[in-house]
């Protein structure tokens, strides 16, 4: 996943870019997150990056397990899962009641 930081004109012109030339395109990673440098200092926060990597390392089967390792406030770890989640930086697997959160890529390319 590349994770590009700068304005939203920026992120205008790659669009604009991509549209006009679509073999650009191809040269692409698959998923690439746009943030404004706020947006990216909120997101990655060392709470948060301390979440990802808790669940990747330690792989807790749910999210009752990742809030006990991190010793957090559920509601605290699953606003960051959900944030995660929506960002297309973790999936949730779900089984029945059980929901297992998992990191969808070790590596990001950030490029400001």
């Amino acid at each position: 996943m590349r994770i590009k930081i700068g304005d939203w004109e920026e992120y205008r012109e790659d669009m604009k870019r991509l549209i006009r030339n679509p073999k650009l395109a191809e040269k692409e990673p698959e998923n690439t997150l746009y943030l404004t440098p706020k947006e990216f200092s909120s997101i990655f926060t060392p709470e948060k990056v301390k979440l990802l990597r808790t669940i990747e390392e330690k792989k807790p089967g749910n999210v009752t397990q990742l809030v006990q390792m991190l010793k957090r406030p559920r509601v605290s770890v699953s606003r960051d899962v959900n944030c995660f989640k929506q960002l297309g930086l973790i999936n949730i697997k779900v089984s029945g009641v059980n929901r297992k959160p998992e990191v969808v890529s070790r590596d990001f390319l950030v490029s400001i």
